[in-house]
């Protein structure tokens, strides 16, 4: 049987660039194991390749320990003078790696300080199809440590920044105005009108970076006042449900269908004109779909109605050169499907290539292809039903009846519980009908006077 891929022990250690768009990622392929023993794979990212082939570290690993980072083989033509580059020896403002140094940078990973910006790093929200939009205005929902840090704004449309504002504290009144400590555990709303032309490249980014000096700031959302250009639709980011087909399931033409097997959906991750095959990707719920690899196939009739063909939503037609190689385009793109209880027989016009089947090797990638064998696993077609719709608040409750304060004490938190609690937009607007005895902002309460406030 021929593989893709040459099989290693050393498969899962090795890292290989996944390129998603414009960026490129220093990735291995790791699986898990179902109760069947069955394998499953998926990327995980170790960081960026950026300026040609230097490797700069991410999170993971930042965190992963020293043994485990010590295993991963890296390409011998990869520059790797970041992670050389440790504690004792790092340049000014270089991140240092050691693993006792990791929660100075990055803070806990406990609590809510996942979401943590500490100084001389960054956080980048990508905006990706966003060409002919214009930002008018941006909010952020934002706090700080007690008395300290620094907090500033740039916003690039492709490689090209359109808008920069220099991190100053975030008690700065061109900020919050003062300091919002993360043990109150709210949010304060900071909105930032925005004057720039519309975005020109596909690609654009919303980069909050913090300052030099110590402390940290922490977000909990960005929210964006846009205009779409004209012919620009936005797509919501809301997850799609996909219905799964079976025998007595009737296929029709612009019916966009998805292929999955134990967890998996196809999807094409390193180019099939290099793999011959479709990728695996996991897909943790059926009925709410947001990868945007995972490939949706447009069904549609053949010329001569006896075939289907499968469309995908960049405009590619699935077809197959021979046994186990499929391909995009070429001359063999009509397909017969046969829905059943056990999974869809799809299967090549050029019927000796094989009909397509889910395939996880014990030490290579799980993929989708062509077989002659029997004995793999047909894959299950599911069709796109529907887009979720946001989860409407229903109720809003507080622990608390009411709250004794002293004037002294300047500031009070108020945290109600929201219901249900997978509300989609947990955003609340707060108002004071007295601001000369209370301001609030997030549920962050500024007390100023003695006397009434509703």
């Amino acid at each position: 049987m021929a593989l893709g891929r040459p099989v290693n022990k050393d498969t899962q250690n090795k890292v290989i660039v996944h390129t998603i768009g414009d960026h490129r990622y220093a990735s291995t392929k790791v699986y898990t194991m179902d109760a069947d023993g069955k394998k499953h794979y998926a990327y995980k990212h170790w960081g960026t390749l950026v300026d040609g082939n230097r490797f700069h570290p991410g999170t993971n690993y930042f965190y992963a320990p020293v043994a485990e980072r010590n295993k991963l083989i890296f390409p011998s033509t990869w520059d790797m003078s970041e992670v050389s580059e440790l504690s004792s020896t790092r340049r000014r403002g270089m991140v240092s790696y050691q693993e006792d140094d990791v929660d100075r940078q990055y803070g806990a990973t406990t609590g809510n300080r996942y979401n943590q910006i500490p100084r001389n790093r960054q956080a980048s929200l990508h905006l990706v199809g966003w060409e002919g939009c214009t930002i008018n205005g941006i909010t952020l929902g934002m706090c700080s440590n007690n008395k300290a840090g620094q907090v500033g704004l740039a916003i690039y449309d492709g490689e090209n920044m359109i808008y920069k504002r220099g991190a100053v504290d975030f008690a700065d009144d061109s900020w919050f105005g003062q300091w919002v400590s993360k043990d109150y555990g709210v949010y304060v709303d900071i909105n930032k009108q925005i004057d720039i032309d519309a975005f020109r490249a596909e690609d654009a980014n919303i980069t909050i970076k913090g300052g030099t000096s110590e402390g940290s700031v922490y977000v909990s959302y960005i929210a964006i006042d846009y205009e779409a250009g004209d012919g620009v639709k936005l797509e919501s980011p809301m997850g799609w449900s996909y219905e799964k087909l079976t025998k007595k399931s009737t296929l029709n033409e612009g019916d966009q269908l998805m292929m999955f097997r134990n967890g998996c959906a196809a999807a094409d991750i390193d180019g099939m004109e290099k793999s011959h095959y479709l990728d695996a990707i996991t897909v943790p719920s059926t009925s709410d779909v947001t990868e945007p690899e995972v490939l949706r196939f447009t069904l549609a009739k053949s010329e001569n109605k006896d075939f289907w063909t499968l469309t995908d939503q960049h405009g590619r037609k699935l077809g197959s050169s021979s046994k186990q190689n499929l391909e995009w385009g070429g001359a063999n793109t009509n397909w017969t499907i046969e829905l059943g209880y056990d999974g869809a027989t799809i299967t090549n016009e050029k019927t000796n290539f094989g009909t397509m089947r889910y395939n996880a090797p014990v030490e290579n990638y799980a993929r989708f292809n062509l077989y002659t064998s029997k004995t793999l696993d047909l894959p299950f077609l599911y069709r796109r039903d529907k887009q979720n719709e946001p989860e409407v608040a229903r109720s809003l409750t507080f622990e608390e009846d009411e709250q004794t304060v002293g004037l002294d004490e300047k500031n009070v938190a108020l945290k109600p519980a929201i219901s249900p609690k997978n509300t989609t937009d947990k955003r609340i607007v707060w108002t004071s009908d007295n601001k000369s005895v209370a301001t609030v902002n997030g549920g962050f309460v500024t007390l100023h006077s003695v006397d009434e406030a509703a």
